[in-house]
């Protein structure tokens, strides 16, 4: 056991034997969420989970475009058959032009770092 769980069954059996409840805050910290107080900032969402967000949206919404996106483009190749999905072939050539984007992308920014 932990000593976060041990610390955790201490404080819960003197709450038991007729301690002060722990007030909102310090409850929801013990159960492990985060509290956000004012002047606190945001918590970051990393630019690749937002990407596949965003990429799902519009594959919800708009999936005539949505469908070229990098994730979905895939479908074709692993036998999913379902509505607005490409061929083989063609999720194949797509998933070939992302990865030769992004690696363009990289080479462009790798030339311009400050490092040798």
């Amino acid at each position: 056991m932990s000593s976060v769980e041990e610390t955790a069954l201490q404080d819960e059996a003197a709450w038991n034997e007729g301690e002060a409840a722990p007030t909102e805050g310090e409850a929801a910290q013990l159960e492990g969420e985060a509290v956000l107080r004012e002047g606190d900032p945001l918590p970051e969402v990393a630019p690749g989970r937002l990407a596949s967000i965003i990429e799902s949206l519009l594959f919800a919404f708009v999936p005539s475009i949505g469908r070229f996106g990098p994730a979905h483009a895939q479908d074709g190749l692993t036998g999913l058959t379902t509505a607005h999905t490409l061929h083989a072939a063609a999720g194949g050539i797509v998933l070939v032009v992302w990865t030769a984007a992004l690696a363009a992308v990289g080479v462009a920014v790798a030339g311009r770092r400050d490092v040798n």
